[in-house]
């Protein structure tokens, strides 16, 4: 099966869901394979409870879900973990995984989710939990189609300009989220089994590069109302270098020193406005006129 991600076209053993297909033509960029996987990597650059990297690539796993192995950016093995269910090996797959290979591939990884709008993208980052989809699902309400959903990849395009690339077309809800923007979840597969979070599919995506035009940072910490601050400057390059998706991998792979690709140009390129929200209750309908309010 053939399929389209991230500007790649992919050949999977698995099916992958609401990945838009691609025709079956030439050499693909991304193999996804099943098959065995290495029980741990000869030079660990860095490691964690779930994962290794290094030169050779990244492996990861999970007990019950299964093991992963990332190999130069272009191929994924996966050794299913004995009755893992398939939405639990997707959700991994596009989360830590497909970051690993994305970093491999010199992408600029961002842990956010992505809008198009007629002058380019908005995107929304911030640390789990922060709404990122649930903002992202208004401003679809609001007719800006979804691009990416919680790992954004960017790099240079023709003109030059940093764009987003589509990515899986779905955003992932919370069951309070889902009810606050009246999306019925009863008919909507979970993410993982006896987890109140949902894959909403998005059948509108938008499914070619964009140019970035906006990085809203957004933190759910306001004691009151909503905050909004230009972020200007030199503190740009810092405030974005702060939204790179599992940074750490990027000396694991790219060597010791070494800096997240395209930061520079995204800074210069892009307006990013740092955004503080109350924890609760979520102002959803006031959070995405705030931000409309900012990008005319």
């Amino acid at each position: 099966m053939f399929y389209q991600a991230f500007g790649f076209q992919i050949r999977s053993a698995l099916d992958l869901g609401a990945l838009p297909s691609a025709p079956a033509a030439g050499e693909s960029d991304v193999q996804v394979l099943v098959g065995p996987t290495p029980d741990q990597l000869d030079d660990v650059r860095q490691s964690g409870l779930c994962y290794q990297a290094g030169p050779q690539g990244y492996l990861f796993h999970l007990d019950s879900v299964g093991r992963y192995f990332v190999n130069s950016g272009r191929q994924i093995t996966i050794e299913p973990a004995a009755n893992a269910d398939p939405e639990s090996i997707r959700l991994f797959l596009f989360g830590s995984v497909f970051g690993a290979l994305l970093h491999q591939r010199g992408a600029l990884v961002l842990h956010a989710s992505a809008v198009a709008t007629p002058s380019g993208a908005i995107l929304v980052a911030g640390p789990s939990g922060a709404g990122k989809s649930t903002l992202c699902a208004e401003l679809r309400r609001r007719g800006m189609p979804v691009i990416a959903d919680d790992i954004c990849a960017l790099g240079p395009v023709d003109s030059g300009a940093i764009a987003v690339y589509p990515g899986y077309p779905r955003l992932k809800l919370w069951a309070d989220a889902a009810a606050q923007l009246s999306i019925a979840t009863d008919t909507l597969l979970a993410v993982r089994p006896n987890l109140p979070k949902f894959e909403v599919p998005v059948a509108d995506a938008h499914l070619t590069p964009l140019p970035v035009r906006a990085v809203i940072l957004l933190t759910p910490d306001a004691p009151g109302e909503l905050s909004i601050t230009p972020v200007t400057g030199f503190a740009k390059l810092a405030a974005l270098a702060e939204q790179v998706y599992r940074a750490n991998l990027v000396p694991a792979f790219r060597g010791v020193g070494a800096s997240p690709p395209h930061l520079a140009p995204l800074a210069q390129q892009a307006r990013v406005l740092r955004i503080s929200r109350p924890q609760s209750p979520f102002p959803v309908g006031q959070l995405a006129d705030a931000v409309l309010g900012q990008l005319p």
